[in-house]
């Protein structure tokens, strides 16, 4: 209920070939004055609302962590919408460079076509070139 975790220690039980161990609750002062105050308050409150008074409550805290990774996902997806934005830019603009270079390109090999042709044409240049 209040997810509240108790410290086990290991202690021997039995003697002789049956002797193992049990693990049970070590309590500090500070939680038998817990169960204290919870005693005191079941009268009133109820057992259920006298833990989580003094123990705190597991849905309240679980409650908050959750508000608390919304947060956190909220500001990281605002971060990767803002970066996919930024890449779609840097992509159009891109592609547009690709464009002009293409045309660039084309034009070049358009005239180094055209002038190879006319070199060869020339019957001086064709000797040297061959």
């Amino acid at each position: 209920m209040s997810g509240y975790k108790f410290k086990f220690i290991k202690i021997p039980i039995g003697y002789g070939r049956g002797k193992g161990y049990n693990w049970v609750p070590s309590f500090t002062d500070e939680e038998v004055q817990k169960f204290i105050q919870t005693s005191n308050l079941i009268a009133d409150n109820g057992i259920d609302n006298a833990i989580k008074m003094v123990w705190g409550d597991l849905n309240t805290l679980l409650e908050e962590e959750r508000e608390s990774e919304l947060s956190i996902l909220r500001h990281s997806l605002g971060r990767l919408n803002r970066s996919q934005l930024a890449l779609k830019i840097e992509v159009k603009s891109l592609s547009s460079e690709n464009v002009k270079l293409r045309q660039r390109t084309y034009t070049l090999e358009t005239k180094l076509s055209d002038l190879i042709k006319k070199l060869s044409e020339n019957k001086k240049i064709k000797k040297l070139i061959e």
